[in-house]
């Protein structure tokens, strides 16, 4: 439907062949989009063993998202292109098609694989990484918190439980889960 709608607005400001890659590409855009959200249903959540293992796996969930969507839709993309504007059409010759298919699919690809990286996991690894930083430049959180919180440990402030920590102390759970912020 939107590859449809994208491709006859086209077509009628630049013409047939422009219209009908233009279709083709938003099809491909859009299935690209729904296959990686039907794709990725999640699972079954691993225990964290080691601090910032969920921000890690975010990154790489969102690098391997963007290679594979935007390599699989910059080539698709790009194919689609190709065909129209240099076999079909016959609009900018064979080598001229083969070159606008490329930058064409490559513009596409680089857009969809970023939007898609970032929808799965990008986006959260980039918080992460703004929050740390705001709270180590305003002087709130030391930049290595993860060596603050094994010293708090090894003082038995806090203890360790997998990846995350825990106050050791009873009474200062209590107080800070009785805590309004």
């Amino acid at each position: 439907m939107l590859g449809t709608a994208t491709g006859l607005g086209w077509g009628q400001l630049l013409g047939l062949s422009y219209g009908w890659a233009s279709g083709g590409a938003g099809a491909v855009a859009l299935a690209s989009i729904l296959m990686l959200r039907d794709g990725l249903k999640p699972g079954e959540i691993a225990t964290k063993v080691t601090p910032n293992q969920g921000i890690a796996r975010s990154a790489r969930n969102g690098l391997r998202i963007t290679l594979g969507v935007g390599l699989a839709s910059g080539v698709v993309v790009g194919l689609i292109y190709a065909l129209i504007f240099g076999i079909v059409e016959y609009t900018y010759g064979l080598q001229g098609g083969l070159l606008a298919g490329l930058l064409t699919g490559a513009s596409h690809g680089l857009g969809i694989g970023l939007f898609c990286g970032l929808v799965y996991g990008g986006f959260a690894w980039i918080q992460h990484w703004v929050l740390r930083t705001i709270l180590w430049v305003s002087g709130a959180m030391p930049w290595n918190y993860t060596r603050f919180l094994d010293f708090a440990a090894e003082r038995i402030f806090l203890h360790k439980v997998g990846g995350g920590y825990i106050f050791m102390h009873r009474l200062l759970q209590e107080y800070f889960g009785t805590r309004h912020l």
